[in-house]
C-alpha cells in the first residue's frame, strides 16, 4: 500500500484536479491532503474509498494495480 499515494497523485494529475479541490471533496485542508499523497498520512479504507470515487477508479485497482497501469488505463479513456 506504500506506492497507494503515488497512484491517487497521478490520477488526480491526469484528470486535471487540484489538491484543492480533492480536499475540499474530501472535508478536510488542502495541507491534510498533500499529507495524504505524500505518505505522511496513514490511509483509513473510507477515505480511499471517497477517494476513489472522486477519481473515478476502483478502490481495488488503487489498491492492485501498479501506477503505469493505472496511468496507462485512465489516460486512454
Amino acid at each position: 500500500m506504500r506506492d497507494v499515494p503515488l497512484k491517487i497523485r497521478r490520477l488526480r494529475e491526469l484528470k486535471n484536479l487540484t489538491q484543492e479541490h480533492l480536499a475540499d471533496q474530501l472535508g478536510i485542508s488542502r495541507r491534510a491532503y498533500g499529507k495524504i499523497e505524500s505518505g505522511h498520512t496513514q490511509l483509513t479504507l473510507s477515505r480511499l474509498d471517497k477517494i476513489s470515487t472522486i477519481l473515478g477508479c476502483p478502490t481495488e485497482a488503487l489498491l492492485t494495480s501498479s501506477a503505469e497501469d493505472l496511468y496507462l488505463k485512465y489516460k486512454q479513456g
